[in-house]
């Protein structure tokens, strides 16, 4: 019985200390499947030490082979959200430059349109105010007028 609590401590002490290094600032680029492992494994090893009526070699030689397999199954799975993440990424920029294209190809047909449409645009410069009134004095310019005829 000694043996099965330095066994569940243990077990304990791996669940614990295994996910400290995946904690950040944040808790939402936490990966939670890291804490997954350690409890499988523990899991596992105790289900082998009651198997096994407490065999140390046993019950150490399940509980690590759960954890490597575990973390390889993780890691897959895990290596599979990040490609198709990156996949759809890449989709998602192909489509937004295909929409920009297209964005800019109707404006630029509505501009032909418009200008067929409303004839021709003519425009006019002239000169703005050039004198001083009641203490005002203001800078010369020129004013342009667009006309469509």
């Amino acid at each position: 019985m000694e043996m099965l609590k330095k066994l569940l401590y243990a077990a304990a002490m791996v669940v614990v200390l295994s996910g400290c290094s995946s904690f950040e600032k944040d808790m939402e680029s936490m990966d939670f499947g890291t804490f997954i492992p350690p409890v499988l494994a523990a899991g596992a090893g105790y289900a082998a030490y009651e198997a096994s009526d407490g065999d140390p070699w046993i019950t150490g030689g399940v509980a690590a082979g759960t954890y490597v397999v575990s973390e390889y199954i993780r890691g897959r799975v895990k290596r599979g959200y990040e490609e198709e993440f990156a996949k759809g990424y890449e989709l998602g920029k192909a489509n937004a430059v295909k929409q920009q294209y297209w964005i800019t190809q109707q404006r630029q047909k509505e501009d032909v349109m418009a200008t067929m449409r409303n004839g021709r645009t003519k425009n006019y410069t002239f000169q703005g105010v050039r004198e001083d009134r009641d203490g005002v004095k203001y800078v010369d310019h020129d004013v342009t007028v667009s006309v469509q005829e």
